[in-house]
């Protein structure tokens, strides 16, 4: 029998052989009976994730600065268009970013805690990132939280520091080019095979 107040999160190919517990899998859709899918709870999800996030959106992007707000910060003239739904956080897609990606499945981790009453949380995975989040979380709202690191850690993106020698026109060239493959090359070829 597994201890109802006891999460294990697995990620990768990680297993767990402790005390028994509810396991769920961080990364992975295909998991054995009596396990949780933490993918597959935000697919089940989305409508409620994709509400918090366009809320948050919402109140960031009228929220006090110095100055006034985010979006009359990046206006482009005083009475002009502004460039706030331009940014990748007013986009509103979690796809497209994989840190809002992160963001709905911490979200929909936090519900299945609460849903489940989870008092303890130990994390098998090699993401410093999440370990770090889910140590901060778990002392914020009461948890146990523990880490067993397993496979090798997960390295920040190398490309910035291939790139970071060229002079910054060219690699404003290169991100404008990356966002024209990853972007509107799709959604025009989807177009036009509509």
């Amino acid at each position: 029998m597994s201890d109802p107040t006891h999460l294990v999160l697995l990620e990768g190919v990680a297993s767990w052989a402790g005390a028994p517990a509810l396991v769920a899998h961080w990364d992975r859709s295909d998991v054995a009976d009596g396990h949780e899918s933490i993918p597959r709870l935000v697919a089940r999800t989305w409508r409620e994730r994709r509400t918090e996030y366009l809320a948050w959106i919402h109140e960031l992007g009228e929220s006090a600065v110095a100055g006034g707000t985010l979006k009359r910060l990046l206006r482009i003239a005083p009475e002009g268009p502004t460039l706030w739904w331009m940014t990748l956080t007013a986009e509103k897609s979690p796809m497209k970013s994989r840190t809002v990606y992160l963001v709905f499945k911490l979200r929909a981790l936090e519900a299945l805690c609460v849903a489940r009453g989870i008092e303890a949380l130990t994390y098998c995975g090699g993401d410093p990132r999440v370990s770090t989040v889910l140590s901060d979380w778990c002392r914020e709202t009461g948890r146990t939280y523990s880490h067993v690191a397993t496979g090798p850690r997960t390295k920040p993106d190398a490309l910035g520091k291939r790139v970071g020698f060229l002079p910054h026109w060219l690699r404003g060239l290169a991100w404008l080019g990356w966002t024209w493959w990853t972007r509107v090359r799709p959604v025009r070829a989807r177009r036009i095979g509509e």
